[in-house]
């Protein structure tokens, strides 16, 4: 738990680099899960997220993902 909590608050830190250093978000954003998750700034934010998570776990990236989009499939 405390790992995954680790993982989102890079996650929500990265948007709010994001955010400071001018990235221009939707204003709607897409309702289709898939176009969500594929948007460059969201892409970013996962990544980082995940990084810092397999830092922790000292665990390949690469698992995190699968294990991740395993839990998430629905999404």
């Amino acid at each position: 738990m405390e790992n995954e909590l680790n993982e989102i608050l890079v996650h929500e830190l990265v948007h709010m680099i994001q955010l400071n250093s001018g990235y221009k978000f939707r204003k709607k954003e897409p309702e289709k899960s898939y176009k969500y998750y594929t948007q460059k700034h969201e892409l970013e934010a996962q990544i980082a997220g995940f990084k810092r998570r397999a830092r922790i776990e000292n665990k390949p990236f690469e698992e995190l993902l699968r294990n991740w989009l395993k839990k998430y499939v629905h999404r």
